[in-house]
């Protein structure tokens, strides 16, 4: 994410305290210290605490983007939102475009990873 999109939502203070990704002087050792002190707070107390990490940019790798971003568009997501969710999956994989020809007829395709899908004739 450019560093102008973060800079804008932190002075509207729109990303929650805890976010570390795309901060300056935030970082994964900062969200780690952040954890491991929640916990032996949560100890101290004599409470229970589970902690579950999720690498949610791994589950973008299984769907097509092309289409994914033309179903989330019919629903009617606001304009601005639909942009960061663009934003970060062409960051995220880039994908490249292709067009197949077959008895006469061309598709465009696009290539991500190691999966290739017809999008549009």
């Amino acid at each position: 994410m450019s560093s102008s999109k973060i800079s804008h939502l932190e002075v509207i203070e729109a990303l929650p305290d805890n976010q570390s990704a795309y901060r300056k002087l935030y970082s994964t050792e900062t969200d780690i210290c952040s954890a491991v002190n929640h916990m032996l707070e949560m100890m101290n107390e004599n409470k229970c605490g589970i902690l579950i990490l999720l690498n949610v940019s791994a589950a973008f790798d299984i769907v097509v983007h092309e289409l994914l971003l033309n179903e989330i568009r019919s629903i009617g997501v606001e304009a601005q939102a639909f942009k960061y969710l663009k934003d970060y999956l062409d960051e995220l994989h880039p994908t490249k475009f292709f067009h197949i020809t077959l008895n006469g007829e061309t598709s465009k395709a696009a290539y991500e990873k190691d999966q290739a899908s017809t999008l549009n004739s």
